[in-house]
C-alpha cells in the first residue's frame, strides 16, 4: 500500500480508482490485501484463488460450512497492516471488506486450487453480511476453447483477462468506475 500510496502521491495513479485482482496464490494475496485496505479500492477479483487465511485447498472440511465459518473468524479478527513504519497486528474494518465488490472467477476442474475455496470465500463474505459477491465459472468447455485442457484448469486467468465483452467479468471490473 505504501508503493500505491507513493504513486498517488506523484500523480500516477488517481486513488479514487483503485482495484485489485490477482490469480492462484495471487488471488489470496487479493484476499488478504482487501482485509487490511477494504476502503481503499472501489472492487476486487480473487481468481481460484489459493487461500493463504484457511488452507482449503489443501484439506477437506469436516464439517459441511466449516471453512466459510473458519473465514468468518478470520474477516473479523486482526490483519497485519504497514502501519508507517512496520507491520503490526491491527483490527479488519468487517463492514468496509463485505461492503467492497468482488467478483470470483474460478475453473470447475481446477485441481491446484479447488472450487470450493471460491465458494467459501462467498459463503462467509455473504454471512457477514455481503450483498455483491459474484462468481463466474469455467467449464471444462470454457477452457478448452482457450487450449486449456482440464489438466490445466487452474489457469482460470487466460479466459479471465481476454475477455472484456459486455456481461465478462473484466466488463464488471470497468463498470466499477
Amino acid at each position: 500500500m505504501a508503493f500505491i500510496d507513493t504513486l498517488i502521491a506523484d500523480g500516477k495513479v488517481d486513488g479514487s480508482r483503485l482495484f485489485c485482482a490477482g490469480a492462484s496464490s495471487g488471488g489470496g494475496c487479493t484476499m488478504r490485501f482487501m482485509m487490511q485496505f477494504p476502503d481503499r479500492f472501489k472492487a476486487a477479483i480473487p481468481c481460484c484463488p489459493m487461500d493463504p487465511i484457511v488452507p482449503i485447498h489443501q484439506v477437506k472440511e469436516k464439517y459441511e460450512g466449516q471453512f466459510a465459518a473458519d473465514l468468518v473468524k478470520a474477516f473479523q479478527g486482526k490483519v497485519f497492516k504497514w502501519n508507517g513504519t512496520d507491520m503490526a497486528p491491527a483490527p479488519i474494518d468487517t463492514k468496509a471488506f463485505t461492503a467492497l465488490p468482488m467478483y470470483f472467477v474460478h475453473a470447475s476442474s481446477d485441481q491446484t486450487c479447488k472450487i470450493a475455496s471460491s465458494y467459501s470465500y462467498i459463503e462467509a463474505r455473504k454471512r457477514l453480511g455481503a450483498t455483491q459477491d459474484q462468481l463466474r465459472v469455467y467449464s471444462d468447455e470454457d477452457m478448452a476453447a482457450y487450449g486449456l485442457p482440464t489438466m490445466l484448469a487452474h489457469f482460470s486467468w487466460v479466459p479471465l483477462l481476454d475477455d472484456y465483452s459486455d456481461g465478462s467479468v473484466m466488463r464488471w471490473m470497468i463498470d466499477q468506475f
